[in-house]
């Protein structure tokens, strides 16, 4: 049974146990918890196995609910630091490629971390779960080398509107295909992205209306199923719209012109429409030759369609 430090409760322990086990190597075993936390990435705890020191976040959305943010495997420990930073005792080990800091713990904690980490260091990965360890450690590098390559790839993407963020990135690597790179990204900030693919636009935009619940909202749409593309505008500002049969342009443009006046309506314009993005006008005309690039390989991929037909 895993020991407890004086901070993490068994009801807490159980609930982490469950959520951490599909992450555990073949061999390893948790053997205690405590509740070092660690802001950027977040972490909520820390389990001492008998092959590393893992943080950790229960709460992380992701497929199989829990996310190991940090992991430092026994056999890497060449120290650790328990001192305060800033008058707050913060957990930190050290590596041969740097330290990790998985975050701070309260003062009851202490000795509990200690012991542990003191432990994995001398003793060093348990060798019944050695191979298990070796396993995950292949599995990081490919990742790793998969994320290099990504980013790599990042300097032949066509770009337009505001510059780039890491997390914009991150979110369009999440809706790409293995190995998929777009060859046109138009990003108007924090109104959302128009990301194209050799096959198909797709349209990410975060948040919802009236503050609804956070996230990313996608509309992908196939070639085959675009209609035009068209770009309503007033003095600076304006919608890139992908049309769709589900989706016509709108035939009013003083209606739509109205319509971005008056702030309290939001039946039309990209807030409430998936096929639009708000895109400014100065950066329009600087993608205007890619655009028209994106509509001559819609129409190329709908040709090819006919004839096969």
């Amino acid at each position: 049974m895993a020991k407890l430090s004086p901070q993490v409760s068994a009801l807490k322990a159980a609930h982490w146990k469950q959520r951490l086990a599909p992450h555990l190597a073949d061999g390893e075993v948790i053997r205690g918890f405590a509740s070092a936390c660690h802001l950027k990435p977040a972490t909520e705890g820390v389990a001492f196995t008998n092959a590393r020191v893992v943080g950790f976040n229960t709460d992380f959305a992701s497929s199989d609910g829990m996310c190991v943010v940090f992991a430092v495997p026994a056999d890497e420990i060449v120290g650790f630091d328990l001192a305060p930073v800033r008058l707050v005792p913060t957990m930190s080990v050290r590596t041969p490629s740097g330290p990790v800091t998985f975050g701070a713990f309260d003062k009851t904690e202490t000795e509990f971390i200690a012991y542990f980490l003191d432990y994995l260091q001398r003793e060093g990965v348990d060798p019944a779960a050695r191979e298990g360890i070796m396993q995950l450690r292949d599995l990081e590098e490919q990742r790793r080398r998969a994320e290099s390559q990504w980013e790599a790839a990042q300097n032949g993407v066509q770009v337009f509107g505001e510059p780039m963020t890491p997390a914009q990135w991150t979110t369009i690597h999440e809706h790409s295909a293995a190995g998929e790179m777009p060859w046109l990204v138009l990003n108007s900030g924090r109104a959302g992205q128009l990301v194209a693919f050799d096959d198909r636009v797709v349209l990410l935009k975060k948040g919802h209306l009236a503050d609804e619940a956070e996230g990313v909202r996608e509309t992908t749409i196939p070639y085959p199923e675009i209609t035009g593309i068209e770009y309503n505008c007033g003095a600076l500002s304006g919608d890139i719209e992908v049309l769709t049969p589900a989706h016509p342009e709108c035939g009013d443009r003083d209606h739509w012109l109205k319509l971005h006046r008056d702030e309290k309506v939001v039946s039309y314009g990209s807030t409430s429409m998936p096929n639009a993005l708000s895109f400014p006008k100065p950066y329009y005309r600087q993608a205007l030759p890619e655009i028209e690039q994106l509509r001559r390989r819609i129409t190329a991929t709908q040709e090819r369609a006919v004839t096969s037909a």
